[in-house]
């Protein structure tokens, strides 16, 4: 147990290695263990060295876990050196970047306290296992698309598409308005 009370609390870890640095060098990391019969590492945080470098370091932080059954943990999520942030993915190209290394979908959810956490809940966004780009949303309610904070596009629930009006299904199953209304059924 380690317990740091002060009015700055800090813990440093400090490698004491002067230059020489390669791509992927760790600088430091807490390993977390289990004491069952083999001693298995359940996960890791470290800091190594992204881009080889001599004595200069660009630290990235790596995040590992261990699946069940297994005795190693590998890396899940990158926060490189310039913050890009990767899951799935060692050299993370965007501020957010989601790879699967399977080609079945890959998908990110969004679900709050109404939507519920299910698998089928809230909205997904991703690709599917054709690679095709979806976003679906599971709730009876809109998909609507933005410009300059103002709606431009609408899909309800019922699948009436709008553009440049926020009640489609007046107009019948899709509507254009710029002034007059242009409408059409299907």
């Amino acid at each position: 147990l380690l317990h740091i009370e002060s009015s700055s609390p800090a813990l440093r870890i400090s490698n004491t290695t002067d230059g020489g640095w390669s791509t992927g060098d760790v600088i430091g990391e807490f390993n977390f263990w289990s004491t069952d019969g083999g001693g298995r590492s359940a996960g890791y945080i470290k800091s190594i060295q992204e881009i080889g470098g001599g004595s200069i370091t660009d630290g990235a932080l790596t995040f590992g876990t261990t699946v069940y059954g297994t005795n190693s943990p590998i890396e899940r999520m990158r926060i490189s050196s310039t913050g890009n942030v990767g899951i799935g993915v060692t050299s993370p190209n965007y501020l957010l970047h989601i790879n699967r290394s399977t080609s079945a979908g890959c998908w990110a959810q969004f679900t709050n306290s109404t939507t519920g956490t299910g698998t089928g809940a809230g909205a997904l966004v991703g690709i599917d296992s054709n690679e095709d780009f979806r976003i679906l949303q599971y709730e009876a309610k809109a998909l609507k698309l933005y410009t300059s904070a103002t709606e431009r596009m609408r899909i309800d629930s019922s699948g009436n598409v709008g553009i440049g009006t926020t009640s489609p299904s007046s107009y019948g199953y899709f509507a254009v308005d710029r002034g007059a209304p242009v409408s059409a059924d299907r």
